[in-house]
């Protein structure tokens, strides 16, 4: 058998992190942040325990990468909404990706709910939370003004809180909550003011 290329070594160190990180955001979920054990990551893994520390110092560490993760799909999501014409594409582009979340990123929604609960039991990651998203607020806003809002800033606030009581909502009750319904309210109230 021939050595692994310094690629093949990567894709390796990828899927193992990325294993870890997938055990670790699915107990965190399910069982809690203080409820979980590096021990349970792993079997849930299937990697060593030092496996973990070679990649992460600590269960926080997990945590803020699991967050980062997040973060950067944001990012991802604005720059798509960035391609995008007009205000009113935009705004359905962030409807159908929030709703589209909320059916398919379960363990996601889960521990971010979760996570807003406890962010006083981690000050680090919620300054950083807070600070994003205070960027994202003055964004929402335009968005909103474009759509014609009178007040856009307290229609952005708005708007966010609706996206993040769905999400919980919908963690509670699952199909029993009309996702399809909400979803059509939101881009006809919004996209629909002329």
């Amino acid at each position: 058998m021939s050595p692994k290329t310094p690629a093949q070594n990567e894709l390796i160190r990828q899927q193992s992190r990325s294993k870890i990180l997938e055990a670790a955001l699915e107990l965190f979920a399910s069982r809690g942040f203080h409820n979980t054990s590096i021990e349970q990551i792993r079997k849930l893994a299937g990697v060593s325990k030092g496996l973990i520390y070679n990649y992460f110092t600590d269960k926080e560490d997990l945590m803020n990468q699991i967050v980062f993760e997040e973060m950067k799909q944001g990012d991802v999501i604005i720059e798509e909404m960035g391609r995008l014409t007009t205000a009113e594409e935009r705004f359905k582009f962030l409807i159908d990706f929030s709703f589209n979340y909320f059916r398919t990123q379960k363990h996601h929604s889960k521990l971010m709910v979760s996570l807003a609960m406890q962010m006083e039991d981690f000050p680090k990651l919620k300054d950083i939370v807070l600070e994003r998203y205070k960027g994202m607020m003055p964004l929402m806003s335009m968005l909103l003004e474009e759509l014609g809002a009178k007040n856009p800033r307290e229609e952005a606030i708005t708007v966010s809180a609706a996206l993040d009581g769905i999400g919980m909502q919908y963690m509670v009750l699952g199909e029993e909550l009309p996702l399809d319904d909400l979803k059509a309210h939101l881009i006809n109230t919004y996209c629909n003011r002329n």
